[in-house]
């Protein structure tokens, strides 16, 4: 699958070309703009990246980031 949504999957709920275009979690979605920097004091044309879940995130600040690392989760939902 290269990330293309399925026309039949998403007819009960929207249109494909209604979806955000799939990327990498560190890929760059956009730059912080004159409105945001006023909003949050980040700097004119920070780049943003695209980000991932609250799981992902862990996995990745627990040092999870190689093929046979792993991590033990337990939450109100346990991921191995």
């Amino acid at each position: 699958n290269d990330g293309t949504p399925n026309p039949e999957t998403c007819l009960p709920i929207c249109r494909p070309d209604q979806l955000a275009e799939v990327k990498e979690a560190n890929d760059i979605a956009g730059y912080v703009t004159e409105t945001a920097s006023k909003e949050t004091g980040l700097a004119v044309g920070t780049p943003v990246i695209v980000g991932t879940d609250d799981s992902g995130a862990e996995a990745i600040s627990s040092g999870v980031v190689s093929t046979g690392d792993f991590m033990i989760q337990l939450g109100s939902t346990a991921f191995i």
